[in-house]
């Protein structure tokens, strides 16, 4: 299960996003969104945790929606949602 909340204010304990396990899912697709369904974060390929910044500026802490697609290529895989807070 992906943490619900991280603190990615640069004090090295906790501050980025981590999802255990999607390393195993190389075709992985990730989509972060804020509150008004604008996405925030996105990335494919190898799961690589999240900083919380958006183009490299960090987001404002506030509660996130995400959509994980565990395979672009196979739907069968099926998805996972849930939602991720900011904490600074």
């Amino acid at each position: 299960e992906p943490a619900t909340a991280f603190t990615p204010n640069g004090d090295g304990i906790n501050d980025t996003w981590t999802i255990n396990y999607y390393q195993w899912f190389p075709n992985m697709i990730l989509d972060v969104y804020n509150k008004w369904g604008q996405k925030v974060h996105h990335q494919k390929g190898t799961y690589e945790p999240w900083d919380g910044k958006s183009v490299g500026i960090g987001v404002p802490d506030a509660t996130y929606y995400y959509v994980i697609r565990k395979d672009k290529t196979n739907d069968e895989l099926g998805f996972k949602t849930g939602s991720v807070t900011i904490i600074r």
